[in-house]
């Protein structure tokens, strides 16, 4: 038996599946809506062309079998790119006002400098009580997870260590297991000034 924190901090694929399996399997619809509320499945409105739009899995759609469920509580089964990643975590970082990306403030037309309109959300996606939760389980991959080696730096990190298999898919059995890891967080922990996502 392993707490929630535990779990978090050492990247226990089970105890996270258990724990989202008890509380959604009756009804995972509201999981999965839960992510669109975080905002995870709207596409990126950074200042790029063909940012493409995230792939989440709906319970009613023709590929979501039993497994679907605890394993999207982990990252498989569905498609997010690294930036769509970093911005959730930037709205954590950012006591859940969710931060837009944007690679410039304006643009230079001749001599006149044209601001790049920016959204300005006014309202967070989640309560400051879960926030608190959550940023207290990020500093912990850190300060005793699975990021620990990060704890020696001279700043604060928070964020989330990740290891996907590439090829899962694959039907060859002579094929070496394929993986992705990853590392996204903010620093310093106590007021966040920067963020970033490493694969």
């Amino acid at each position: 038996r392993v707490s929630l924190r535990e779990a978090f901090a050492h990247s226990s694929n089970i105890g996270i599946a258990r724990l989202i399996t008890k509380n959604y399997k009756k009804n995972p619809e509201l999981f999965v809506n839960r992510l669109y509320n975080f905002g995870l499945g709207d596409k990126s409105k950074i200042d790029l062309i063909g940012a493409p739009k995230p792939d989440i899995k709906f319970p009613s759609d023709q590929s979501w079998s039993g497994v679907s469920l605890p394993w999207m509580s982990y990252g498989y089964e569905l498609r997010l790119t690294p930036l769509d990643i970093l911005t959730f975590y930037n709205t954590v970082a950012n006591n859940g006002y969710l931060v837009y990306p944007y690679l410039g403030d304006a643009f230079r037309r001749g001599s006149e400098l044209i601001s790049i309109p920016k959204d300005r959300i006014s309202h967070t996606i989640c309560s400051q009580s879960t926030i608190e939760k959550t940023q207290a389980l990020l500093m912990g991959v850190v300060n005793r997870g699975t990021a620990s080696k990060l704890s020696d730096l001279p700043f604060s990190i928070s964020g989330k260590t990740g290891t996907a298999v590439k090829n899962y898919t694959n039907s060859s059995s002579n094929e070496a297991k394929s993986y992705q890891s990853s590392f996204v967080g903010f620093f310093p922990s106590e007021n966040p000034k920067y963020s970033c996502i490493v694969l």
